[in-house]
């Protein structure tokens, strides 16, 4: 299977999301973003010399190679609606899998493939109060 591997991260100076490959250096992540031609004219100078940009690490995510019904890139930590219920898409390091947790409780968790069917309504990091179980 070949798919494209990319992360996004939230800019620590401005809180704009960035898309590219991901550079750590101890506990600081950095995006070194593709051409210009990529971002809006919102993004800082230093995207559009492709210099690499820190990012606040704990809002790094990796694309899952999978899209949302509506061809939405999923990434980890996006949020995932279907019919009333909210899912997290999660990494579990023990089992080495990709998954979709669910907010409530009285909920089964699905495989990841399950977010082709499903629509990303946000992320954890943007959108909190999502987490918080049904959909109004």
């Amino acid at each position: 299977m070949n798919r494209d591997t990319k992360f996004r991260g939230k800019l620590k100076d401005n809180g704009l999301w960035v898309e590219g490959s991901l550079l750590r250096f101890g506990e600081r992540r950095f995006i070194i973003p593709p051409a210009w031609g990529d971002f809006d004219d919102k993004a800082p100078l230093s995207v559009a010399l492709g210099r690499w940009i820190e990012v606040l690490p704990e809002t790094v995510g990796e694309f899952t190679g999978l899209q949302d019904k509506n061809g939405k890139d999923g990434y980890f930590d996006d949020i995932i609606e279907d019919k009333g219920d909210r899912y997290v898409v999660e990494w579990d390091p023990d089992e080495g899998v990709a998954y979709l947790k669910s907010c409530l409780e009285s909920s089964i968790d699905m495989i990841i493939a399950a977010i082709t069917g499903r629509i990303i309504i946000g992320n954890k990091w943007e959108n909190p109060d999502l987490l918080e179980g049904e959909s109004q």
